[in-house]
């Protein structure tokens, strides 16, 4: 399962650049190079500060939020600059892909390190990482682990 996992989470990194692909195309069918390197960078910006596993202005709400309205944007940039089909392949796949990428499995592989977020636990939960949780180490650990 982590290997297909891991595997998702790749294609999802390729569905990102086919989207900045897509918003290049746009931009030099609709004016030129100067716009097929600023619609990518600026959508690249937009990811960056809210849609990306660290992004700082990111919350549960921000982040699927942007995704789903830049990754329509790119989907749509692609059918404005002529190609309909391409434009339809990218929503299909981008919506296939990101939502297999929710699953919890896949979820929690990139703040788990590859293990799995349950495999750091004994079955009582009393131990994170190998270590026994006291009242005062509980917080810090729980707010390192917590996705």
């Amino acid at each position: 399962m982590k290997a297909l996992g891991w595997a998702a989470l790749a294609l999802v990194f390729v569905d990102e650049l086919l989207a900045l692909a897509a918003l290049a195309v746009w931009g030099y069918h609709a004016s030129g190079i100067a716009v097929a390197v600023a619609a990518p960078a600026a959508w690249a910006a937009a990811w960056f500060l809210f849609a990306a596993p660290g992004a700082r202005h990111g919350s549960r709400i921000v982040r699927p939020a942007v995704k789903v309205i830049a990754l329509g944007l790119a989907c749509l940039a692609l059918r404005a600059a002529g190609y309909t089909v391409l434009a339809i392949a990218l929503l299909v796949f981008s919506a296939g892909i990101n939502g297999l990428a929710q699953l919890p499995a896949i979820r929690a592989l990139p703040t788990s390190g590859g293990k799995g977020r349950h495999d750091d636990a004994d079955p009582a939960g009393h131990r994170v990482g190998g270590r026994r949780l006291s009242v005062g180490s509980a917080i810090p650990e729980l707010a390192w682990t917590a996705y």
